[in-house]
């Protein structure tokens, strides 16, 4: 049975994101199937902690988190390559499955 899928890939390593883009392309391409890449923009998150346990306020350290991510439209996919997708995802990666209905009129 086939199926569409909206898959959305996030990541905090912008190198593993790119190289697991690439290896979807290639199965779906070999597979022949009708897919569409969007990049989302990438999301910044900014934390700050204290360096010294006492009141000193001037004392602080800045870190910042970087998600970046993607958004791969599907179409007329066997559920077995969404399997073997997953199953080679690396352990970095963030994987969000959602299935969807198109309106044929």
């Amino acid at each position: 049975m086939l199926y569409n899928f909206k898959l959305k890939i996030v990541s905090i390593n912008s190198r593993v994101l790119f190289l697991y883009k690439v290896f979807i392309i290639n199965i779906l391409k070999k597979n022949f199937l009708k897919f569409n890449f969007i990049n989302l923009p990438k999301k910044k998150k900014l934390l700050t902690l204290l360096k010294s346990s006492h009141v000193y306020k001037k004392a602080q350290e800045h870190y910042q988190l970087i998600t970046y991510s993607n958004l791969l439209v599907i179409k007329n996919i066997n559920i077995n390559i969404i399997k073997f997708i997953f199953l080679n995802k690396p352990k970095t990666l963030k994987l969000i499955l959602k299935k969807y209905e198109t309106n044929n009129s």
